[in-house]
């Protein structure tokens, strides 16, 4: 963080299963009695996070990532510096003008566009009932991922 302080730019990976569960885990590396400083910092600092799962592709020539992708915007900002993390996947879903994604639009992208089966769709999801749902075509709140929105 101090590098990021200073104006560099860092990139750095954390084994986690999502771009929420990455900003906390970066979070809960530090003592509880810091913790306020530090959200502050990271919510300045962060510009995004990038999750990504390898998924194999249908014909069997290879694997595709999948991916999660936060933009720390000013709501997700604000979400992070009052510990408010479980509001910051809604936002995900509804970012699409932000260039957002969450793992189960990118599984369904994937996934309809005939790369992967919905079987492997499914095994890599966090979030089985709504992904089946998106599968089926219930989106909840909003469009079809994969309809241009305009923005």
């Amino acid at each position: 963080m101090k590098a990021a302080e200073t104006g560099h730019l860092v990139f750095s990976t954390i084994h986690t299963n999502d771009a929420v569960q990455t900003v906390s885990r970066i979070i809960n590396m530090f003592e509880p009695s810091d913790r306020d400083v530090i959200r502050s910092q990271l919510a300045s600092l962060l510009r995004g996070t990038v999750s990504q799962k390898l998924v194999p592709l249908k014909d069997g020539s290879g694997r595709r990532p999948a991916c999660e992708v936060l933009v720390v915007t000013p709501t997700v900002k604000d979400f992070i510096q009052k510990d408010q993390l479980d509001n910051v996947y809604d936002l995900v879903k509804k970012g699409t003008f932000n260039s957002m994604i969450t793992m189960n639009m990118s599984l369904y992208n994937l996934y309809s566009n005939g790369l992967i089966s919905e079987e492997v769709a499914m095994e890599f999801s966090d979030d089985k009932i709504e992904l089946a749902q998106m599968i089926k075509g219930v989106f909840r709140g909003s469009q079809d991922p994969l309809e241009d929105d305009g923005y």
